[in-house]
């Protein structure tokens, strides 16, 4: 008999094992305009999180979310002259210590063979009234403008992306503004914010994720992983060099060394830089969930597929002005080949044929600048079937 289970046994490890996702260098791709929409439904107490574990299915086609939102990150290819080793610039307006204060922040990020990770931010400047606050008519604070460069990156994802990766670090992020509050006696006070995050990052689950999408009412399907992101804040608050008065604290819902968790859940798919579903969880509860409006482009497909792969074979290469893919397709269907760039962006795409057999592929290349590309097969599904690295010089 145990010699019967046993086997059995190690074929459903194996079938598991085939069939979690993963997410590649490949599967990165830079989308020109990724917004999110926030989830305007009025009971929290409704939403069930995320449950971890393998082949999951995570309903939430009926999640209510609000078509007009036009919060966003804008991600672009760039850098900036004070961190110059960034390679994609992510601009948003984000939240401050304040209740409904915000200010516009520019991610410094690299993205490469390793992974995505943010090496630091610059805050931009911008005046803020108090008086809503304060009651002070002239009360206000005026950030200044501050370039955070991190001891450390803070990794987003790391390539290859799996079930079960955990990333740790830390991060201190610092904001110096100049502070107007005259109950106080203070008139552009120096002074700044620093926040203390210890972060735990961990892919605790693969599988199915239902979503409709509020614009059109589609619903949608798509292979995911399912990431939870467990972080402990400490706040620090300096006013002209010397730690704020408590009392000054104290009046904006604030206070000296206070420590905080904040935990999040999002899920990854293919062909995507932002997360595609996240839920923001404080000590209170549930905070907002975001959905990203552009998630009719995802591509469905990102299992690991029980189906051959498929050799390329590019010539020449390095190369400069073309080179040919030859490769066996061993299926009917209109599958595609897609060039990308070193920052995940499409640069080409190309269908082929419906039929199987040899192909024979020409790509023109005169147009791209020298450096690494990565040419993907997909099929008609979307799974990936193939993939080359290309040189051009």
């Amino acid at each position: 008999m145990i010699r019967v289970i046993l086997p059995l046994c190690f074929l459903m490890v194996a079938l598991n094992l085939a069939a979690q996702i993963t997410i590649e260098r490949d599967d990165f791709i830079l989308s020109p305009n990724d917004t999110v929409l926030f989830w305007v439904e009025e009971d929290p107490s409704l939403i069930e999180f995320p449950t971890a574990g393998i082949d999951q299915v995570w309903d939430y086609r009926n999640l209510a979310f609000d078509p007009n939102s036009n919060f966003r990150y804008l991600f672009t290819a760039g850098t900036s002259p004070e961190l110059p080793d960034a390679n994609i610039v992510g601009s948003s307006r984000i939240p401050t210590s304040l209740d409904g204060v915000f200010f516009d922040v520019a991610f410094q990020a690299v993205v490469d063979e390793q992974g995505y990770r943010t090496i630091g931010r610059i805050d931009e400047a911008e005046k803020v009234s108090l008086a809503a606050m304060t009651g002070g008519p002239t009360d206000s604070i005026n950030f200044v403008r501050t370039v955070n460069e991190y001891a450390s990156p803070v990794w987003d994802s790391q390539f290859p992306l799996r079930y079960e990766d955990e990333i740790l670090g830390d991060l201190e992020l610092r904001n110096n503004f100049l502070l107007s509050v005259a109950a106080f006696g203070l008139n552009n006070v120096p002074g700044s914010a620093a926040v203390l995050t210890a972060m735990e990052r961990k892919t605790t689950g693969w599988g199915k994720l239902l979503v409709t999408n509020p614009v059109d009412g589609q619903e949608i399907e798509l292979d995911v992983l399912l990431v939870e992101d467990v972080s402990t804040l400490r706040d620090t608050f300096t006013l002209a060099g010397a730690p704020a008065p408590d009392a000054l604290l104290q009046a904006f819902g604030l206070a000296q060394g206070r420590e905080r968790e904040r935990r999040e859940y999002f899920f990854w798919a293919k062909d995507y830089r932002t997360a595609v579903l996240r839920f923001y969880l404080s000590p209170e509860g549930l905070e907002s969930v975001e959905l990203n409006k552009n998630i009719r482009q995802v591509i469905s497909s990102t299992r690991q597929v029980d189906a051959p792969e498929v050799s390329l074979q590019v010539a020449p290469n390095p190369s400069s002005d073309y080179c040919s893919v030859v490769f066996d397709k061993p299926e009917t269907g209109v599958w595609t080949l897609r060039l990308f760039n070193a920052l995940g962006q499409a640069v080409k795409t190309q269908r082929l044929v419906e039929g199987r057999g040899m192909m024979n592929q020409n790509l023109e290349l005169s147009h791209l600048p020298a450096g690494i590309f990565h040419l993907v097969l997909m099929d008609e599904s979307g799974a990936i079937r193939g993939r080359e690295k290309i040189s051009i010089r």
